[in-house]
């Protein structure tokens, strides 16, 4: 099965089980707040959730609860990069790329060797993942491209609803693995 026909495979499980998108989304924030991997972290790299994805609104709460630094992305929509920036109570989110909320450039910028020393843990979404971290996003490049860089104190952990797991991603050289799966 190639990519594009997995994408689509997955896109029709997703809208036969969007009634359960919102009691599966706080039961998987609840099991990553619960682990050891958000525990142990200074810093969490969230995503904005996209309509059929798995909705981390919780984790940005509980972070800022926790006094956990938090960031979220902000797509270039010319390339395939995106940078985070630190959100807090004061910092404002508007509808950008992909009509996903995202902070304005005034906040602080994440970058990886700011944080050295630190525990990150980085929340990644996907289209499909495997059970062993192989990932399927959409087709742009943006997680593969910042994951690149990631250093050793960095968690990288996909994050999807249980019928997004599947038994095999077909994978090229430039895919990176996850580290963990939340699911």
């Amino acid at each position: 099965m190639t990519k594009q026909e997995l994408r689509k495979q997955i896109k029709a499980i997703l809208q036969t089980h969007q009634p359960f998108f919102e009691s599966e989304s706080f039961r998987i924030c609840k099991n990553i707040v619960l682990s050891d991997y958000y525990q142990n972290a200074q810093i969490i790299l969230c995503y904005m959730a996209l309509p059929d994805e798995v909705n981390l609104f919780q984790i940005i709460l509980q972070s800022q609860n926790d006094k956990k630094k938090i960031f979220v992305p902000k797509v270039q929509t010319k390339t395939t990069n995106m940078d985070f920036f630190e959100i807090t109570k004061n910092i404002s989110l508007t509808k950008g790329s992909f009509g996903i909320l995202e902070p304005d450039s005034s906040s602080t910028p994440f970058d990886f060797k700011d944080y050295q020393n630190e525990n990150i843990l980085i929340l990644v979404p996907g289209r499909a993942f495997s059970k062993n971290g192989e990932r399927l996003g959409r087709g742009k490049g943006y997680y593969d491209t910042f994951l690149k860089n990631k250093l050793r104190n960095c968690i990288s952990a996909g994050v999807c609803f249980p019928f997004q797991i599947v038994n095999e991603i077909p994978v090229e050289p430039h895919d990176l693995k996850m580290d963990f799966m939340f699911y």
